[in-house]
């Protein structure tokens, strides 16, 4: 097998920007009116994507601890806040509960797959936790911000029935234990749809950037089988952490439903 790779100039780059011309001129054709948003979304892509290449590549060869740990801190930051910017309404403390949700799911499965399955040394080799962490808290955010956006929903809509289950002498926990669970297993069903097809619908990311990149198929196969079970264990975790603790911001401390986060 040929473990070589095709290198991407600047100029094949380029030519493959055309692409996008495809989608902008669907766009054109059927008067959608997102011709500036595809050009400005595949500009985003270009500068954001260039930039962290080349951040990571210096955090690679520096090698330190420290700057991997800022690098993670800032990802698990910028996922909490993104997780939370289309709600309209939200509480005080929604960005450290989500936001330290997302780091207990993502950090806690990353330390027990790099202590019990890689079983790397180091703990900040940038090779392994930088593109790990990256999906496992991208993961993670969209599971987050499902939760976030059904309990909302949940709770306006049902809420005659919690406010009365509350008049029947129910704590918060009691008058909405239905709709959190609800709010959970719809926040779920994604990565679980991801299980059920990976491999017959859709060939994931990592394992096809391992075999472009000359790996043995059946060795990228058991990362992305590693990774797969990662994301849906950090996702799950972040997504139960969000829920048990969210669902108190929608009370007072008179045990009463919130007015300004319905």
């Amino acid at each position: 097998m040929d473990h070589s790779y095709i290198k991407i100039d600047n100029t094949s780059l380029l030519t493959a920007f055309a692409l996008m011309a495809i989608a902008m001129l669907i766009s054109y054709i059927e008067k959608t009116k997102l011709e500036k948003d595809f050009f400005v979304g595949a500009l985003r892509c270009f500068v954001q994507l260039m930039i962290v290449g080349y951040i990571l590549k210096a955090i690679f060869d520096a090698n330190k601890w420290y700057w991997v740990a800022l690098t993670l801190v800032i990802m698990i930051c910028v996922a909490g806040f993104e997780a939370i910017r289309r709600e309209k309404k939200k509480g005080r403390y929604t960005f450290p509960i989500f936001t330290a949700a997302i780091a207990a799911g993502t950090i806690s499965v990353m330390t027990i797959t790099m202590v019990f399955v890689l079983k790397i040394e180091s703990w900040y080799n940038p090779q392994y936790i930088i593109p790990m962490m990256g999906m496992l808290i991208g993961n993670a955010m969209n599971g987050a911000s499902l939760l976030i956006n059904r309990l909302h929903s949940e709770i306006k809509s049902n809420r005659d029935k919690i406010e009365t289950k509350l008049s029947l002498g129910a704590t918060p926990k009691m008058a909405v234990g239905d709709h959190v669970r609800e709010s959970i297993r719809a926040a779920m069903i994604p990565a679980i749809n991801y299980l059920m097809v990976i491999g017959l619908v859709t060939l994931p990311g990592m394992m096809t950037g391992q075999i472009i990149a000359g790996a043995d198929p059946a060795d990228s196969v058991r990362y992305q089988v590693v990774i797969m079970y990662m994301i849906t264990a950090s996702t799950s975790i972040t997504i139960f952490i969000s829920a048990i603790l969210a669902y108190k911001g929608f009370f007072n401390k008179n045990l009463q439903l919130r007015d300004e986060m319905l």
